[in-house]
């Protein structure tokens, strides 16, 4: 449709009646953006978004937590840990973790001291919680966790042996357990740039 120049853009809108459905579409726009507020701690890193332990790809890490790790799941030995790092998964996935089986409920601690970096429900994991070490050097990732407890919100600083949750079978898990994973991390802005660590041997104390 013709207009002359003196017109502007917005008095030519004005004219058609169109100021009515622009203003809709910007309204639409801002609803559809996610304004949601997030801790610090769970807006740098982008761990668990589309991949999560199950699915990683990155090569193995030779840097190991520098500390001992206390076993995350409560009255489970070591002895009936099994090394399950290295096995495949459907679609051409490594493990890079271990599965420590328990009945659902069964109190699910801190490893090693940190703090609690996200906590995230969906995808393969299902209700997590990723724990960043205090030189954020390490990610320690618990996954199909059935709920979380009180004092492991985000940002929350935790010591080993704190308690995160309960084991699960939420996400892909087809029975209860926990699936426990640690990265060394280069960047924690960078989540490609991970390196899978084996817990087993960490966790046996050798």
């Amino acid at each position: 449709m013709y207009t002359d120049s003196a017109d502007t853009s917005w008095m030519w809108l004005a004219r058609e009646g169109m100021v009515p459905v622009v203003a809709l579409a910007v309204i639409v726009c801002i609803a559809s953006v996610d304004l949601s507020v997030v801790s610090p701690w769970s807006s740098a890193p982008i761990f668990g978004n589309g991949e999560t332990a199950e699915t990683t790809r990155s090569t193995p890490s030779g840097r190991t937590p520098s500390v001992p790790l206390v076993l995350p799941v409560a009255g489970v030995p070591a002895s009936d840990l099994v090394d399950t790092f290295e096995d495949a998964r459907s679609g051409g996935r490594t493990h890079h973790a271990i599965d420590i089986m328990a009945p659902s409920g069964t109190p699910v601690v801190a490893a090693a001291e940190g703090t609690v970096m996200r906590r995230r429900t969906g995808g393969l994991g299902g209700k997590s919680v990723y724990v960043v070490s205090p030189d954020t050097s390490f990610v320690y990732y618990y996954a199909h966790l059935a709920g979380y407890a009180n004092g492991a919100a985000e940002g929350t600083p935790v010591d080993a042996g704190d308690r995160l949750g309960v084991v699960g079978a939420t996400g892909n898990a087809e029975s209860s357990n926990l699936h426990f994973a640690i990265w060394a991390v280069d960047d924690l802005k960078r989540p490609w740039a991970r390196h899978p660590v084996n817990p087993y041997p960490l966790l046996r104390g050798g």
